[in-house]
């Protein structure tokens, strides 16, 4: 479950329905139907992350999340629930940075699979948004991530943010086969995958084919634009 260890109280929103509709100048210039870039910054068990991020496996996770602007409301989602913060910021003692809020998330067993969404806002209208994907012992076979200029090695599972359009390529040391709700096109009898990113998330699955039976995932965000930060 989700823990928030502060020394105030704070309400919890659970109405997306406020979150959304509830302060009309918050969503005055984000369009809903365009995948913005991740471009939030936050460290996970003091490690920093900006955007998309893949942390290490650990039962709980304590999450620092740091705004470009004060952070009067904050969103939670995951595939199993939602909680909306407001007044979202860092308290120690009588000190208040409104621009940083920590919390702790142990995920259920229906949430060790699927992303953590971060959605950070102020009232004067202006975004940031990052997504936690955790690995899973389950996803076990290794792979190269060619991901927007940028070549790595991945244990079980990869990411890759790109602007939607840009071609990408996985490849992997034996031959699998691949599943997923987005295109691909096989290479080199079934070692590598080149893939145009889609808009918004896609997830393929890669299936070793012989008896060890070991699973990649690889999941992709495509974003169409790029929230400026505003001073």
């Amino acid at each position: 479950m989700y823990r928030f260890k502060e020394n105030a109280s704070f309400k919890l929103i659970f109405l997306v329905l406020f979150f959304l509709l509830g302060c009309p100048s918050v969503r005055k210039d984000l369009q809903h139907k365009i995948n913005y870039k991740k471009t939030l910054r936050f460290h996970i068990n003091d490690k920093v992350y900006v955007g998309l991020s893949l942390p290490p496996i650990r039962k709980s996770y304590s999450i620092m999340v740091t705004a470009p602007f004060n952070l009067d409301f904050l969103k939670i989602e995951t595939c199993h629930r939602e909680i909306v913060l407001e007044k979202a910021f860092y308290r120690k003692r009588i000190l208040k940075d409104k621009k940083k809020y920590k919390f702790f998330y142990t995920p259920t067993e229906i949430e060790k699979d699927c992303p953590l969404f971060i959605t950070a806002l102020s009232q004067k209208g202006v975004y940031s948004f990052g997504e936690v994907i955790l690995n899973h012992p389950e996803y076990s076979m290794q792979a190269l991530n060619y991901c927007n200029g940028e070549v790595y090695e991945s244990e079980g599972v990869s990411i890759c943010q790109s602007k939607k359009g840009l071609t990408q390529l996985i490849e992997f040391g034996k031959k699998v086969i691949v599943q997923s709700n987005c295109s691909v096109i096989t290479l080199k009898g079934g070692r590598k995958f080149k893939y145009e990113v889609g808009s918004g998330d896609c997830v393929f699955l890669f299936f070793s084919i012989d008896k060890k039976n070991k699973i990649h995932k690889l999941i992709t965000f495509g974003y169409e634009e790029i929230i400026l930060e505003r001073k």
